[in-house]
This record gives structure tokens, sequence and C-alpha cells, in this order.
């Protein structure tokens, strides 16, 4: 269950959707269903931040889409190189990373798919096992 965590400048509500669903089309295509991807967005406060001791506010650029990004993917240990790469590539797209971004960051942290558990339609469940959705779970109505 692959799970991207994009912590950044504010984004508007579609803006944020466009890049999650196309996030879940690229997961897609590289045989991922789409119901088992999660892509979460945080506000990054730039003052907060730093690099080489200045804040990453203080090197932001007026022209950048994108001011700064950190991401953080946990995905599959089974994933190679090619398929983090090209993630990391398609998220950059998305964000608009250009040369005027102060700062932009991936980071892959290889998840075991044994060790997440997860419930959402469903019983609380193993992520590496199939459970189908149950529509008696306690407050579901519907």
């Amino acid at each position: 269950m692959p799970t991207i965590l994009i912590e950044t400048n504010a984004l508007a509500g579609p803006e944020q959707r466009r890049i999650a669903v196309q996030l879940t089309r690229w997961f897609a295509d590289h045989g991922i269903r789409p119901d088992h991807v999660v892509v979460r967005f945080t506000v990054a406060d730039l003052n907060l931040a730093f690099s080489g001791g200045l804040p990453v506010a203080a090197m932001s650029h007026p022209d950048a889409v994108c001011a700064a990004a950190w991401v953080t993917c946990c995905i599959s240990p089974d994933r190679d190189d090619e398929f983090r790469s090209g993630l990391a590539d398609r998220i950059a797209a998305l964000l608009q990373v250009t040369r005027h971004t102060a700062l932009f960051y991936v980071e892959f942290r290889p998840t075991d798919p044994r060790q997440v558990y997860l419930a959402g339609r469903s019983p609380l469940h193993r992520a590496d096992t199939r459970v189908e959705p149950n529509r008696d779970i306690e407050g579901d109505e519907g």
C-alpha cells in the first residue's frame, strides 16, 4: 500500500486532488491497484526548515511554483531503483519543481506490507492480506 506524504507550500484543494489522481494513475500504470494508493498533504512552514543554516524561506524564489517540498514515500522493499527514480521524477513534475525551487527532498522508506495495518470500509487487517469491504462495520450505514 504505497503511501506518499507531501509537505510543501499550501496547495489549493483542486491542486492536491490533481496531484493525488496523477500519482494514483502512475502507480496503476506500474501494476498497483488505485485503491491501495494513499497520498497525504501537509503545509510546510519554510521559516522552520533550514538548509546550510539558512531558513528555506530566505532561499525561496518569487517565480517558484513549488517553493520547497519534502516527500516521504513508503513503498514495498521489493521496488527497484528504476521504480524509485521514476516515482521521484513523477512527483517532481507534478509539484512543478524547477531551478527556482529552493529545496526538493524525496525519501524512500521501504515498508514491508506485513508491518502495516489498515481499516477502511473493512475490518482492521494487515496490508498483505486481501479483505473484502464489509458493509456491516459498526457505524457504517451504507
